[in-house]
């Protein structure tokens, strides 16, 4: 029988929404850490305008809008909250499902109720056409929690999506009162290619986000030739991750060790046919990637998560960047060039712990933090300030390398990170010629010297 874990910060998160509200419902965030075997990571409310209305004393008809019982949820709002949330979430983790906290006891009635809401939502996940659901393939196997604060009890279903309406079955649910053990993986992925588009001319106007939809699929296409190293070893997808982390403290003798630095190789074909080739898109960056998995996650599913994270990230802040063009399309008669969002990390914190885990958000050059604390209240009901948001990982764009001229019309694309080892090279080069400059200037000297 499939099992879903939550902490006890979980628990009281539940008994708080009930309380407050009378009926709350919202989603939640985990990972599928084994075959049956599910942990919660974070637990959302929907933070509709009714709802956050009547939690600030709103008027007596805003609060009667409130949904009362799981049959006034709008699953139009739940699904967007959906969405949303797995746009800020690190491809460890995804949205497993949704809940409902309310002060009636739970009976076989409520869950009925949530197989169609589960059904209706993954009808909408699977005709979604943003760039999220092009990398994230929908989860068909959902599951439904339901709390009663008068009882103080939870309940789980789990749902298996069909053309038919779906099925749910029993699911086991348990409270666990230890806090979850979580080892991070951070590593930085290079986007530096020049994609062909053929067949057009200067009276042909192209689809930026036609473009898009390319490179995600030869981004993706690359991920799944790549290799991925840990400590400069391939591991056997069949292993444990505590096992390697046992390994690891015995051979570096170390009594602790919470963070890991993969490296993601790719081995690149060169195309064998030359194309009719009229102008170019490129990209060039560095996708800043983390991911936390628990103790019992197979080496295989981390490198999975990694490469997860990576895509989602290239397709959410695409995303954000395509919401905010007026006309996709352009001429190639000139040079284009854009500046998508680049990637920040908030801590994600409970009511009792503080657990590593982190979630992110996107923000554009000159953009205030702020709109990554509006988004984490509104989807992910969590009070976050501004000096909590890790926002160095990615740098800005290089400007220079923006500004390059191309011979060809071209659109360029910065994924709004200069690449570190730009920098790293600027550095060295302008140390040995301090020290060239050095040399040359005690050769003199000598030479002075010694013609005396």
């Amino acid at each position: 029988m499939p099992i879903l874990l939550l902490s006890k910060s979980d628990e009281i998160y539940l008994q708080k929404c009930g309380q407050d509200l009378d009926f709350a419902f919202g989603i939640v965030a985990g990972q599928h850490a084994e075959p049956e075997k599910f942990v919660v990571v974070h637990l959302a409310k929907n933070c509709d305008e009714d709802e956050v209305a009547m939690q600030d004393g709103g008027t007596e008809q805003e609060s009667q809008n409130a949904p009362k019982c799981i049959d006034d949820i709008d699953v139009s709002v739940l699904s967007h909250q959906w969405t949303m949330a797995e746009k800020m979430l690190p491809g460890s983790f995804r949205v497993l499902g949704g809940f409902v906290s309310t002060k009636s006891e739970i009976n076989e009635n409520l869950f009925k109720s949530a197989k169609r809401i589960l059904n209706e939502i993954q009808n909408i996940l699977l005709k979604a056409q943003n760039y999220i659901s092009f990398v994230d393939d929908v989860n068909k196997n959902l599951l439904f929690l339901a709390y009663s604060t008068t009882t103080n009890k939870a309940m789980c279903r789990f749902y298996t999506h069909s053309n038919n309406g779906g099925t749910l079955s029993p699911m086991d649910c348990r409270i666990v009162e230890k806090p979850f053990e979580w080892y991070e993986f951070e590593t930085n992925y290079d986007v530096e290619g020049i994609y062909n588009i053929v067949d057009v001319d200067a009276t042909t106007k192209i689809n930026i986000e036609d473009q898009f939809k390319k490179l995600i699929e030869e981004t993706k296409n690359e991920l799944s030739k790549s290799t991925i190293l840990f400590d400069n070893d391939c591991l056997l997808s069949e292993e444990l991750l505590e096992n390697y982390v046992k390994k690891k403290k015995e051979n570096d003798n170390i009594s602790s060790v919470k963070c890991f630095y993969p490296k993601i190789y790719v081995f690149n074909e060169i195309p064998s046919v030359m194309l009719n080739i009229k102008t170019e898109f490129k990209v060039f960056g560095s996708i800043s990637s983390r991911i936390w998995c628990n103790p019992k996650t197979s080496i295989g599913d981390v490198k999975r998560f990694i490469c997860e994270d990576i895509m989602r990230s290239l397709a959410a802040r695409i995303q954000v960047y395509c919401d905010g063009l007026t006309d996709p399309n352009v001429s190639t008669d000139s040079d284009f060039m854009g500046e998508p969002p680049r990637r920040i990390y908030f801590k994600l914190t409970t009511t009792t712990n503080d657990t590593p885990v982190q979630f992110s958000e996107y923000i554009f050059r000159g953009e205030a933090p702020l709109v990554a604390v509006a988004q984490a209240k509104q989807y992910l009901d969590m009070e976050i300030s501004e000096e909590n948001i890790c926002k160095d990982l990615e740098r800005v764009a290089d400007e220079d390398r923006l500004n390059q001229s191309t011979p060809d019309s071209s659109y360029s694309i910065a994924n709004n990170t200069e690449i570190e080892k730009t920098e790293t090279k600027r550095s060295v080069y302008f140390w040995a010629f301090l020290i060239a400059f050095g040399v040359l200037m005690l050769s003199v000297l000598l030479a002075i010297y010694l013609g005396k």
